[in-house]
């Protein structure tokens, strides 16, 4: 489900909020793992996807429905965070929550969160070759975020933090341009026209 700016904040302050009872008792990692296993499953299952984004399901029926579903399934942690999220009719945040979670965890660990867009579906071999390069150039352990855009023709654009790197064809185009805009015009004559006027 796609959040807004509203519903994302919300999603960060029920993340930063499991985030903390999870840590001070110890069971982040297995909590963690609960809820992207849960958040996959619901990838999948029409029936759960529901269960969780239809707003229409009433609230007791909801935390029914996720107590039969997870309970002894998942730590009790989990369940607790699952209850309250159905509770107050959260559950469509679920997702969002989890990512955050995730994120937050990769921080701690030093891993970085690396964007990098290509111009078509990369193999397992460019792409294990490409992490290699952006770890070498970052110095530390990343996390690559792959999406598709054909518009790039070719090569790669990659974003970290506040850095970027374009190294695509679409992007060496632009850059062509803007250097021959930016050159004197008597520079930019055709050669046969250059040889006329000899």
């Amino acid at each position: 489900m796609t959040t807004g700016p509203h519903e994302g904040r919300v999603a960060r302050r029920y993340a930063a909020a499991i985030e903390q009872a999870a840590l001070s008792a110890g069971c982040h990692a297995r909590v963690l793992a609960d809820l992207e296993d849960i958040v996959a499953m619901a990838s999948t299952l029409p029936d759960l996807a529901r269960l969780f984004e239809d707003r229409t399901v009433c609230r007791a029926a909801r935390v029914r429905a996720v107590n039969r579903l997870f309970e002894g399934r998942v730590h009790a942690m989990t369940l607790r965070f699952l209850n309250l999220l159905a509770e107050r009719r959260r559950l469509p945040l679920l997702a969002s929550a989890t990512a955050v979670l995730r994120e937050c965890a990769e921080r701690r660990a030093g891993v970085r969160r690396v964007s990098v867009t290509v111009a078509r579906p990369p193999s397992t071999d460019a792409v294990e070759a490409l992490a290699a390069g952006l770890r070498r150039a970052s110095g530390g352990e990343v996390r690559m975020i792959v999406s598709v855009k054909p518009d790039l023709v070719g090569g790669f654009t990659a974003r970290m933090g506040d850095v970027q790197v374009d190294l695509s064809v679409a992007g060496a185009l632009r850059a062509f341009r803007r250097r021959v805009s930016a050159s004197p015009v008597e520079n930019r004559r055709p050669a046969a026209i250059a040889g006329a006027a000899g």
